[in-house]
């Protein structure tokens, strides 16, 4: 039987994406490596499948490409622009994702959801660790553009502390009031162009650092995020939201055996 699917990218994060249908498309994790994988399937930093409740609410499940499941940020966004091409939600509402229910609003080819941090962000060492619907290692590094991104997220996410439950890192460095960062995701086991939880993540260990701070532009190497947040003075973050572009690359079938 063939499934149609879209393919979308966040800033060069970029997601398979099926309607949840019936009869219902079952994916395990064997599938779902394949239809991920850059050579003998679509190609996708992960996959999605998105199901819609009723008019303005989805629910959106997220695959790592190793058939893991986390929340994520820009599969999210990816999956709500999809939606919205398809006259199935409006401007703004709310989806259901794997950590909770977001709300959402999208202008032109920006969506914009709010975020949740699961955890306060705690230090380690002199980094920074948070999770933001997934757990991420935040670096402050300078010359960011010149390391070797992938041994460093490797040598870390393999770690004896984080080899089971595994986390994404990531180093960031300032450039003026702009903050520059490169990602390695668990579950692609690579580096990525953005990360959704992870521009989340630098931003909010970024505020940490500068309590002056309530919004920040952030720079990957697929694009430019905007996010803002609102902070207690016990610094407890609320009504954070992690704003960024979409935009969908191709469609096609899938032949399910």
């Amino acid at each position: 039987m063939n499934f149609p699917f879209r393919k979308y990218h966040g800033a060069g994060n970029d997601f398979v994406l099926f309607y949840k249908s019936n009869p219902s498309v079952e994916f395990d994790a064997d599938t779902i490596k394949v239809i991920c994988d850059r050579r003998y399937g679509v190609g996708s930093d992960g996959l999605l499948v998105v199901e819609v409740l009723r008019r303005d609410h989805l629910r959106i499940d997220f695959y790592n490409p190793d058939g893991s499941v986390s929340f994520c940020g820009n599969g999210a966004r990816c999956a709500l622009r999809m939606a919205h091409d398809d006259g199935l939600i409006n401007d703004c509402g709310n989806f259901i994702g794997s950590d909770g229910e977001h709300s959402y609003v999208i202008e032109a080819e920006d969506v914009e959801l709010n975020m949740y941090l699961h955890e306060s962000p705690i230090t380690i060492q002199s980094d920074w660790y948070v999770n933001t619907g997934s757990p991420h290692l935040v670096m402050f590094r300078k010359g960011i553009d010149a390391l070797d991104m992938v041994q460093i997220g490797r040598d870390i996410r393999y770690s004896d502390r984080w080899k089971d439950e595994g986390v994404n890192v990531n180093l960031v460095e300032w450039i003026g009031d702009v903050l520059t960062m490169r990602t390695y995701e668990r579950g692609v086991e690579n580096e990525t162009l953005s990360c959704g939880t992870g521009v989340t993540a630098a931003a909010i260990c970024a505020g940490m650092e500068r309590l002056d701070l309530s919004a920040l532009n952030v720079i990957t190497r697929g694009g430019l995020f905007r996010v803002r947040w609102s902070r207690s003075v016990d610094d407890v973050f609320t009504d954070v939201k992690l704003k960024g572009p979409t935009k969908f690359v191709f469609e096609g079938s899938w032949a399910m055996k």
